[in-house]
């Protein structure tokens, strides 16, 4: 029922359930998937929310609630660290998270946030290092040679779970591919009001949001979601035939189809 509700999200031809019962399932499977701030905006942006019983409106808008505030203190800190990077000449390039939220799903709101991802420059993380613990967010233990982020992480207020911030320098482990972080870089555009922090392009972002998805083995509607949102945004923008000869390139063509087949299929 959970993927048929869903498909109706994307296809407004596509009707809601009728029977008020179907709801109480529904509502299990957003709230197992965190999927409640996004299914609400979205019935919202569709002037679709009355279309739904009342208990199921009143439980989305008050996990909403929630994860407005929640967002609203992760967009904060986002801007304290950029304007940090940014004072420091240090380049980034913010990846998911409240930015893709923004630019994606309409508002800062509509998607669960729960940490800071940011791409930095190889020869910059030292730097962005120190700016980061400047900030009073703590080193997560060791960083292995392959991996390709290290992580940070402070208290958030009124919550049990720490902000975590976690710095990339690559979207992949180098050995595992021949992805070029620098393309990510090339296409990227200053992100408004900044010189050093940039914005991925629109090939980039969906590309990244894929590869993400198959790095979490599509374990989560969330995944999902977030592919289907890009594609219903970006619309026809998406040249697939690029897109795939930039994989191939990369030797990351298998997990692109993979995971789009996944998608498509359902």
């Amino acid at each position: 029922m959970f993927i048929e509700f869903i498909q109706s999200l994307y296809d407004q031809s596509r009707p809601l359930p009728e029977n008020p019962n179907d709801y109480s399932s529904i509502l299990e499977d957003i709230e197992y998937f965190h999927l409640s701030a996004t299914v609400y905006s979205l019935l919202k942006q569709q002037g679709r929310i009355e279309q739904t019983p009342i208990y199921f409106q009143n439980q989305l808008q008050k996990e909403h609630q929630i994860i407005l505030y929640n967002n609203l203190y992760i967009k904060n800190q986002l801007k304290l660290v950029l304007d940090t990077f940014e004072a420091n000449g240090i380049s980034a390039i913010p990846l998911k998270g409240i930015l893709f939220a923004e630019t994606y799903f309409g508002h800062f709101s509509a998607r669960r946030t729960t940490d800071i991802d940011i791409l930095i420059r190889k020869e910059d993380m030292e730097k962005a290092k120190v700016c980061i613990q400047k900030l009073e967010y703590n080193v997560e233990g060791d960083w292995p040679s392959y991996h390709f982020h290290r992580t940070f992480s402070k208290m958030m207020p009124h919550s049990s779970v720490p902000l975590t911030i976690e710095l990339h320098r690559d979207i992949l482990r180098e050995n595992s591919s021949s992805l070029e972080i620098e393309q990510f870089w090339k296409h990227s555009a200053p992100l408004e009001g900044y010189k050093h922090i940039k914005q991925l392009s629109e090939v980039h972002t969906f590309y990244m949001i894929c590869l993400h998805g198959w790095k979490h083995g599509m374990d989560s509607l969330k995944y999902f979601i977030d592919i289907i949102q890009t594609i219903h945004v970006l619309n026809h923008k998406i040249d697939y035939d690029a897109l795939l000869k930039m994989a191939k390139n990369d030797q990351t063509l298998k997990r692109l189809t993979s995971t789009l087949t996944v998608v498509y299929n359902q």
